[in-house]
């Protein structure tokens, strides 16, 4: 799936257009307008784009499109679909999601927001660990989780076992946010 970024500028590449007699021949010589270009914003009817440009051919066929911040304002999918005379129709399919969404995941220039409420509300596991044998992930999050409620975190030192159960890992100490302020990894 190809992703794009919600209300943003982008110029996206179409093709290869052929030639609509033979399906192989590269149409290198289109003029694409706008009116050529049709977008449909999740199953919703075609229209136009916003975005007036026309489509430039770059090499072999494919041709250089401009999207702008209203043909890209809808979440979800989009398909953007071009028939032009004398070439077999082209179209993509994109993926319009949220700008914090894609600066993280695509361009790696902003970070998730996390709801730290709902990382730490995880289902109750069916059971808790006999004392002495390890428990699940599920059973772990969910003792520390319990523990912290029951106790408060200010100043709370944890220790984490080995899978033994015997031979420090690491120990830390939470703060009022329920973040590590000091760790000591065990050698």
């Amino acid at each position: 799936m190809n992703y794009l970024r919600q209300s943003t500028i982008t110029t996206k590449q179409f093709g290869p257009f052929l030639d609509e007699d033979d399906g192989k021949t590269t149409e290198e010589a289109l003029t694409i307008t706008s009116t050529d270009v049709w977008l449909s914003k999740n199953g919703a009817a075609y229209a136009n784009p916003n975005d007036t440009n026309a489509a430039a051919h770059d090499r072999a066929g494919w041709y250089r499109k401009q999207l702008n911040a209203t043909d890209t304002g809808s979440l979800g999918t989009l398909l953007v679909s071009i028939h032009e005379a004398g070439a077999l129709p082209v179209w993509r399919e994109f993926m319009v999601i949220p700008a914090n969404v894609y600066d993280s995941l695509i361009a790696g220039t902003d970070s998730l927001e996390v709801d730290t409420e709902a990382a730490w509300a995880i289902q109750i596991p069916d059971s808790v660990p006999a004392k002495g044998t390890r428990p699940t992930r599920e059973q772990a999050v969910y003792m520390i989780n319990q523990y912290l409620m029951e106790r408060g975190t200010s100043g709370i030192t944890l220790t984490v076992y080995k899978v033994n159960g015997t031979t420090e890992l690491m120990t830390f100490t939470l703060d009022d946010a329920v973040e590590p302020t000091t760790h000591h990894r065990a050698t």
